[in-house]
């Protein structure tokens, strides 16, 4: 069933939009018909050119469609009812989305729409097309863009192996004996990216989006060590990892084991 917005586009605003984009066309090949007619001083085809040019008004379907824009409150819309839209199109899509309006998140991407300026943020990126499908098509693209983003399994192995060691080699001069234990993965994030500003460009969710990564590419041996990820039982100390049907995994601690080569 159609909902208001689609209304809206799909049979008040689309139809104008479709007559003025006709006529534009219309107008632009005469024009040109014309520049080249005066060009090559063709004035037979310039008089005739003329007449058809001024016969072609683009004010009436201009009207109509600006008519139509105005007949629709969208930033009432996008506050009252995108959300209900919004959500509907991602169940349908099947698109795994959590929260509630206007701040959404679809692993490993924030979500939110932006009311003052119609518009919807996913991650970084401002989308203006406000469609319920389109944002879901726009969601899944940057999601796709970030799984085709490069990733080097064995650099970001060893980025956790030297966190993980620098870690139990503090315990071990704090305790004074030698340690080799699991660490939280959400203290080993903060140890990888120190300071607030880096923590804005790689948020804890791509951290554990790399690790799902890791995950999937079965590349869990360093140099005689064998990388554990460990599930964790409680959300609130383990990184939460959703594939694509929307199923979760926490993973709550990282360790490594000598195995030898």
């Amino acid at each position: 069933m159609a909902t208001e917005f689609l209304t809206y586009l799909d049979d008040r605003l689309a139809p104008g939009a479709e007559q003025l984009n006709r006529r534009a066309r219309r107008v632009a090949t005469l024009a040109g018909r014309l520049l080249k007619a005066s060009t090559a001083g063709d004035v037979r085809t310039v008089e005739t050119t003329l007449r058809d040019l001024q016969a072609l008004s683009l004010e009436e379907p201009l009207k109509a469609v600006a008519g139509a824009a105005e007949s629709f409150d969208y930033r009432k819309y996008l506050a009252d009812g995108f959300g209900a839209d919004f959500e509907a199109a991602c169940r349908e899509a099947a698109l795994p989305l959590e929260g509630y309006f206007p701040t959404y998140f679809v692993f490993p991407l924030a979500v939110r729409v932006d009311v003052e300026n119609p518009s919807v943020l996913i991650n970084r990126r401002r989308v203006g097309m406000l469609r319920p499908s389109e944002v879901v098509n726009a969601i899944r693209e940057e999601r796709d863009r970030l799984e085709r983003s490069p990733f080097n399994a064995a650099e970001f192995l060893g980025a956790l192996f030297k966190v993980w060691d620098n870690m139990n080699a503090q315990l071990s001069a704090v305790n004074q004996v030698r340690v080799r234990q699991p660490q939280p993965l959400k203290q080993v994030y903060r140890e990888l990216v120190p300071f607030g500003r880096w923590r804005r460009d790689y948020p804890e969710s791509f951290f554990a989006f790399d690790v799902q990564r890791l995950l999937l590419s079965n590349e869990l041996r360093l140099n005689g060590w064998q990388c554990e990820l460990e599930r964790g039982r409680g959300g609130a100390n383990a990184l939460r990892l959703i594939d694509h049907e929307g199923q979760e995994r926490l993973i709550a601690s990282v360790n490594f084991v000598e195995v030898g080569e």
